[in-house]
């Protein structure tokens, strides 16, 4: 069984949580979805060379999987979910954030 991994980078925690209550997005569907947020905060933009050594790596580490469909007249995709090892990881960074924002705003009055 895979440790979990209680680091989890801001690119990272973006693509798990998008992944989060979906069927499956291919490669430049993510890129498209993140950088629609990022606009919307005014965060850098995700590019490709950053997107795709992310996802290969964060599917080294088992947080998500990829499935190759083949397509007729386009190229193939590749189709990444998140995968119960990345959801548990993600829920646990969720949690960790919220006491640590409670414990802030408690030490703040």
């Amino acid at each position: 069984m895979a440790k979990h991994k209680f680091y989890i980078s801001g690119l990272e925690q973006d693509l798990l949580s998008l992944l989060k209550n979906n069927n499956g997005f291919y490669g430049l569907e993510i890129l498209k979805l993140i950088n629609e947020a990022r606009l919307k905060h005014k965060v850098k933009i995700l590019t490709r060379g950053s997107l795709y050594p992310t996802l290969e790596r964060m599917e080294n580490q088992g947080l998500i999987a990829s499935v190759k469909s083949k397509q007729e007249k386009t190229p193939s995709r590749r189709y990444y979910t998140i995968s119960s090892h990345g959801l548990s990881s993600l829920i646990l960074v969720e949690e960790y954030r919220k006491r640590l924002s409670a414990w802030r705003s408690s030490d703040e009055t």
